[in-house]
């Protein structure tokens, strides 16, 4: 059996070249989900708390997910990347992840399927362009900032903390232990009054083509960003006295698409039904019901 570093090399490089396979730039962020069915592999959202992730090559290859009630969004995207992991690196015919099982320690396919996951979605070239778009270093980031580049990668606070010390080494372990004392929670306090809301913060560094919303969620601006909405949309409203700061919010009020732009860079709001259920292919799909 090869050793971790043998299969950390190898899952990494199956990270890269599945980015490669897509066309995906070597600085830009990746949607996961678009990225997993583009690979032919169905992604699909069910009810189910105990259920951490499933990959099934049989009759055709899925991915099923938690949703958004049970799992954080950046958690939800990370097993994603770990259960096309398992895919792409051609690990059995039908693997479940199960909250009240979890992963042996030193289980070799689970490795290779963490190290997939973080590499894909987490490439040192992506990372190192989300910082230095910023002006920041990674060694004095501060917690808000690395906030914003989490939402732009479309993982946890947490996990890019982690990443950066202990995927990258970029930074120290004492370091990476200090901001894991922060709270996402204590994060969104900073942002907005209600910290029980889920946000997304759009920062003037953003580059990612998508946003990926739920209804209720708040979207709202960060630092040096200029963030134009289309008007008339309906499945975005502007949220009045919502930001903690003199920062302009919008409310996910509805399912749909929207178009907006973030200093001259146009991206897609995508919203989604609260703790959606059913097929990606749906997930943004305009609910006739919400009108």
């Amino acid at each position: 059996m090869p050793d971790r570093s043998t299969i950390a090399r190898m899952a990494t490089r199956a990270a890269y070249q599945t980015r490669r396979s897509l066309s995906i730039p070597r600085d830009s962020p990746i949607n996961v989900f678009d990225a997993t069915e583009a690979m032919g592999v169905e992604v699909r959202f069910i009810d189910a708390s105990s259920v951490e992730g499933m990959f099934s090559r049989d009759p055709h290859p899925v991915i099923i997910l938690p949703t958004s009630a049970h799992r954080p969004r950046g958690r939800i995207a990370f097993t994603c990347a770990h259960e096309l992991g398992h895919c792409v690196l051609g690990h059995g015919d039908r693997i479940v992840d199960l909250v009240e099982a979890p992963r042996e320690r030193g289980d070799p396919n689970e490795f290779a399927a963490d190290i997939f996951a973080g590499t894909l979605l987490m490439p040192r070239p992506v990372v190192e362009a989300c910082f230095s778009r910023r002006n920041i270093d990674v060694s004095t980031g501060d917690p808000v900032a690395l906030f914003g580049i989490a939402c732009e990668l479309g993982v946890g606070f947490h996990s890019l903390v982690t990443h950066l010390a202990v995927g990258l080494r970029l930074n120290s372990a004492s370091w990476s232990d200090g901001l894991k004392r922060v709270t996402p929670r204590s994060i969104r306090a900073s942002l907005v009054r209600d910290a029980t809301q889920p946000v997304t913060l759009v920062d003037g560094g953003w580059t990612a083509e998508t946003v990926d919303l739920e209804v209720g969620d708040v979207l709202i601006a960060g630092d040096g960003a200029s963030i134009n909405i289309d008007s008339g949309c309906g499945s975005l409203e502007v949220a009045e006295n919502i930001a903690a700061e003199s920062r302009d919010a919008w409310r996910a009020t509805k399912p749909g698409v929207v178009r907006a732009k973030v200093n001259g860079r146009g991206f897609a709001v995508r919203i989604a039904r609260s703790a959606y259920v059913g097929p990606q292919r749906h997930r943004f799909l305009h609910d006739p019901e919400s009108s």
